[in-house]
């Protein structure tokens, strides 16, 4: 009988999530309080606050591999903290188990990655990729939307 990580090794199947897919997380974060995030992070959002923005950033995506030791270097994720004890959120936990398990593809959790400082931040997905980093095969692809910082105004 398969581990649940040989499981998540063989049979995880990741998609790319559709261009207009977690629209909302942009709003979300964009609305924080400046500091929060680093400035580039929030004049990005506010970039990709626009629809037809956002549309064109999310079909140029690329796919990246983030590991453990690339989670602790990102911003807006728990993926590479230490496991707390009872780990994340029961609900969550549950939930983010069942849609391992089920064998459908799961949508990749959505970055921002700055190509000039090499920075990358979180933009949808923590528990998938949580869960995947301290439970599962540990190296997650994710959809990135790239820029370049030093080209923002």
């Amino acid at each position: 009988m398969k581990t649940f990580k040989q499981f998540l090794d063989e049979e995880i199947q990741w998609k790319t999530p559709h261009h207009t897919d977690e629209h909302d997380e942009v709003h979300t974060q964009a609305s924080a309080p400046k500091g929060t995030y680093p400035d580039h992070v929030h004049k990005m959002l506010n970039h990709l606050k626009k629809p037809e923005n956002y549309h064109k950033a999310m079909k140029a995506g690329t796919t990246m591999k983030v590991t453990p030791m690339s989670a602790k270097k990102m911003s807006n994720t728990d993926a590479g903290i230490k496991p707390k004890v009872g780990g994340i959120e029961k609900e969550k936990h549950d939930r983010v188990t069942k849609m391992f398990k089920s064998g459908k593809p799961m949508q990749k959790p959505i970055v921002l990655h700055d190509t000039h400082t090499g920075h990358t931040h979180l933009l949808a997905g923590n528990t998938r990729l949580t869960h995947n980093t301290q439970h599962g095969s540990r190296i997650t692809p994710v959809h990135a939307i790239k820029y370049d910082s030093s080209k923002l105004s």
